[in-house]
């Protein structure tokens, strides 16, 4: 078995997808240094830990809340 080659200069090795992307498009996880994560590979565990539900949530309350204060007339009481 080959030993996987380390990446080029300006770019990270995605630790989800062992694909090396350019350096901007990817981010070091904070607990885990060296360990890089594309957006795909982030958006996917983010869903699969439930937070992009919880901000949808999120969003709704507060489209909600924008709504109750149009209809008073733009005014907090």
């Amino acid at each position: 078995m080959n030993a996987p080659t380390p990446p080029a200069a300006g770019l990270r090795r995605c630790g989800c997808r062992d694909r090396n992307r350019p350096a901007n498009k990817v981010a070091e996880l904070g607990n885990t240094p060296g360990v890089h994560i594309c957006a795909g590979c982030a958006l996917r565990a983010a869903h699969r830990a439930g937070i992009l539900s919880t901000l949808a949530d999120i969003r709704y309350a507060g489209r909600q809340l924008l709504r109750s204060w149009r209809h008073r007339g733009g005014e907090w009481r």
